[in-house]
């Protein structure tokens, strides 16, 4: 049994709260009678507390947002200021109406200099974010010339670079404008997509990716025009995957090093712009929960920052409906059978809070449940994840058991039901799960299975949480039907992971730690 010592901060002088973790007594071959509950909190590092408050040291900018008003408009409002062709695009991705982050936002970024500086914007998940720079920037390069990389997209997974170049592709259909995405790779090296060339207007790509492309000397950004730091707050918050902490930097660096002479590889429409090789490098920043850390900020560089945002506290979309399902530690893997097998529970999200219990969780219900249950972590092949979601888009897969790498900012089409099975570090991690279901306007359902001792710090957690309500749900006898299968997955699960580590020399670190 494992004792995990959880500290926000990490600070020896705050003070502690220890979690214990009965699945470590299943990863013992000889121990695994009758015991099958499992849970697991992992560390939060430097999350801000009380004492680290740096709202006194906010920039005014940022303590005085711009409000987004609840309202929508139809799309054919901006008939006049967007190309037919992508006017055409958005009625082929049923888009009709623009939300209200769109309809604030999509003026502001058509002509961006001429409104004021670089975007920051704050606004739930779901709310259309990704369409609000998507749009103008595709209208924007339409005039240019010479095919540059004149936008850079930077997202913190390799799903959402694939997500997002997808929507680019979209509305970009029909044009000559050419979007790619960069894949890193282990040879410190980074290459665009398989297409017929290597030259584009619009590069996604994740920080490691753009770190090693950038390192090649023949990789130009002198002609950008358009960063673009989606999830910004996990980008700044120095988590990504890249080991270097001045990327941002680097990449601002390389954009004013513009050409003294030769020609003009875009066409300016706007009379005031003179030589748009002179233009500055306009900054968005989006996300569902800005960071307020004026040292994370710093680094970006920011020219005359606009903060828009919808509330001050974080929001979750008015179509979610919520539930807190209390039972005991031990027994949350058969409240979860039980629902998925009595309730009409599918197309479902369920949140563990590390890759190991991830794993564990799936191996459980991937015994009982068969072809049904799919795991979805950082530790599985991009092909395997790809496949995976091809088959949960079919209705194949009725639950993806996913640690918290999906839910940043993935839009997995179909989602109905978030299950929550271990409790959220904090109320942002809680509203970044939440918002993958309840997207666009949709209805969704968000379950939070939440042990008696959880309770407390559950409430506490969601206090920075607006308009937060939900319905209680206690299981009882109804489920002892299920018991006997439990407890059989349970004494195999050891084996299983015995075996796993057996087959594969490059099993995760968890594996590895196992004791035969």
């Amino acid at each position: 049994m494992q004792v995990y010592d959880f500290d926000p901060d990490d600070r020896p002088h705050k003070k502690r709260v220890v979690f214990v973790d009965p699945m470590e007594k299943l990863a013992s071959k000889d121990d695994t009678e009758g015991f099958y509950g499992f849970t697991n909190m992992e560390p939060k590092q430097n999350e801000q507390t009380e004492e680290d408050d740096t709202s006194f040291s906010l920039p005014l900018w940022m303590k005085n947002p711009n409000g987004i008003a609840d309202v929508k408009i139809p799309v054919t409002t901006l008939s006049k200021r967007v190309d037919p062709v992508i006017m055409r695009n958005l009625g082929l991705m049923n888009i009709t109406e623009f939300f209200p982050v769109q309809r604030e936002l999509l003026p502001l970024l058509f002509r961006p200099r001429t409104f004021g500086g670089d975007v920051c914007v704050a606004a739930p998940t779901g709310s259309g974010k990704t369409l609000t720079y998507v749009i103008p920037i595709v209208q924007n390069l339409l005039s240019r010339v010479v095919m540059r990389v004149r936008a850079v997209i930077v997202v913190p997974t390799k799903d959402l670079v694939r997500q997002v170049r997808k929507v680019f592709k979209q509305v970009a259909h029909g044009t000559d404008i050419r979007v790619q995405f960069l894949q890193a790779t282990d040879n410190s090296t980074a290459h665009l997509d398989d297409s017929d060339t290597q030259v584009c207007d619009i590069l996604v790509c994740t920080p490691d990716g753009l770190v090693q492309k950038m390192s090649e000397p023949t990789f130009d950004l002198q002609h950008l025009r358009y960063l673009v730091l989606d999830e910004a707050d996990q980008l700044l918050d120095g988590k990504s995957s890249t080991s270097e902490t001045n990327w941002i930097e680097k990449v601002i660096s390389a954009s004013h090093k513009r050409e003294t002479s030769g020609v003009v590889t875009i066409r300016e429409k706007a009379p005031h712009r003179n030589d748009p090789r002179e233009e500055p490098l306009f900054k968005i920043l989006l996300s569902a929960t800005m960071t307020k850390n004026p040292a994370e900020l710093s680094h970006l560089q920011l020219v005359n920052p606009q903060f828009y945002s919808t509330s001050i506290t974080y929001t979750l979309p008015p179509t979610l409906k919520q539930y807190v399902v209390t039972t005991n530690l031990m027994n949350k893997p058969l409240v979860l059978l039980h629902m998925l097998m009595n309730l009409e529970i599918s197309q479902a999200l369920c949140f563990c809070s590390s890759i190991k219990s991830t794993h564990k969780l799936y191996l459980i219900l991937r015994s009982i449940l068969g072809e049904k249950v799919a795991e979805f972590s950082s530790h599985i092949t991009t092909k395997q994840r790809k496949e995976i979601l091809r088959h949960f888009a079919a209705k194949k897969i009725q639950i993806i058991i996913c640690s918290d790498v999906m839910s940043r900012g993935m839009d997995l089409e179909g989602v109905t039901n978030i299950i929550q099975y271990d409790l959220p570090n904090s109320g942002e991690i809680h509203v970044h799960r939440s918002g993958r279901t309840a997207r666009a306007g949709k209805k969704g359902t968000n379950y939070n299975l939440i042990s008696e001792e959880e309770q407390t710090l559950f409430d506490t957690l969601l206090t920075s949480v607006k308009g937060v309500e939900y319905e209680k749900i206690e299981y009882g006898k109804e489920m002892e039907n299920l018991r006997p299968l439990m407890e059989k997955a349970g004494k195999e699960l050891g084996h299983k992971l015995l075996e796993e580590k057996r087959r594969n020399t490059t099993a995760p670190r968890y594996l590895k730690k196992i004791k035969k």
